[in-house]
């Protein structure tokens, strides 16, 4: 809805997209489907974020798939989530709008995620 979209433009100036902070302030406001961007740390974690976008956002040389989750959270200032982080901030989302034949008779919403697993893309594969 347009109320929901502004609420993640809203949110999303004022937290890094995909931080724990911003998907359960989403949640909280009833946003409760996501399309969420994924890739691998030098670690072998699923952190959430696009690995353009977060070579931007941080500045990086490398891609961030070249870091480990501590690397990068050492230069984000630990707002990098992982992907069950990211599922545990958004399993609560709370939509006043849900149809409660849908949602079980209650305000809980049903959570969907959409996961698309990214890789380093300045690397052809």
């Amino acid at each position: 809805s347009a109320t929901k979209q502004g609420t993640r433009k809203d949110v999303s100036a004022l937290l890094p997209p995909g931080s724990v902070k911003s998907v359960a302030a989403l949640a909280s406001r009833g946003v409760c489907a996501f399309d969420v961007d994924v890739f691998s740390t030098a670690d072998n974690v699923l952190v959430v974020g696009h690995p353009d976008e977060v070579r931007r956002r941080l500045h990086l040389n490398d891609a961030p798939t070249s870091l480990t989750l501590e690397d990068l959270r050492r230069k984000d200032g630990g707002q990098t989530a992982t992907v069950s982080e990211f599922i545990e901030a958004a399993k609560d989302c709370k939509d006043s709008g849900a149809d409660p034949k849908l949602s079980g008779g209650g305000s809980q919403a049903k959570l969907r995620l959409l996961f698309e697993l990214k890789g380093d893309s300045a690397t052809p594969h």
